[in-house]
């Protein structure tokens, strides 16, 4: 009888406590993906202004990651010779839609980098993500602070009248 009780009082508290932890299965797109590129841009902004020299976070649309890599003098993107060595990947079931920055537009595949540079300026970009359900996601770096917004929803950047 006593085993009854408890199977029962045990069934009846993982059917209550169940639908709370499903927000820890999922992915949650401020933790897990906007915290952890805005403290990749801070490290990133950090090395090209000790080091005096212009540093870039590669996104791999295809694979889903994002890494540090120094800019060689030439403008070339140098994984070997990259101080801040951060490697970060996408959680499982959200993607990259899109990425656009001033210098490549928009990109819907292949690499997009973005450039901080000795000034402590970032390459402002607008990143459209996708979860596992289809919602879209906007992530705007702001080029001043190095901060990421991220916002519901697919989401332009205004660009400044000239």
């Amino acid at each position: 009888m006593e085993v009854a009780v408890v199977a029962s009082l045990a069934a009846l508290v993982i059917v209550l406590a169940l639908p709370r932890l499903q927000g820890f299965l999922k992915p949650d797109m401020d933790r897990d993906v906007r915290g952890e590129l805005e403290n990749l841009l801070a490290a990133v902004r950090q090395e090209a202004a000790l080091g005096r020299v212009p540093m870039a976070v590669l996104f791999d649309l295809r694979e889903g990651t994002y890494r540090s890599a120094a800019v060689a003098p030439d403008g070339s993107l140098e994984l070997q010779n990259d101080p801040v060595g951060w490697l970060g990947r996408l959680p499982k079931g959200v993607r990259f839609q899109d990425i656009s920055t001033p210098r490549q537009e928009q990109v819907q595949q292949g690499q997009c980098a973005v450039v901080a540079w000795p000034t402590g300026w970032i390459d402002p970009a607008t990143i459209h993500l996708l979860d596992e359900t289809g919602r879209p996601y906007t992530m705007l770096i702001e080029p001043l602070s190095g901060m990421v917004k991220l916002e519901e929803g697919y989401l332009v950047r205004r660009k400044a009248p000239l």
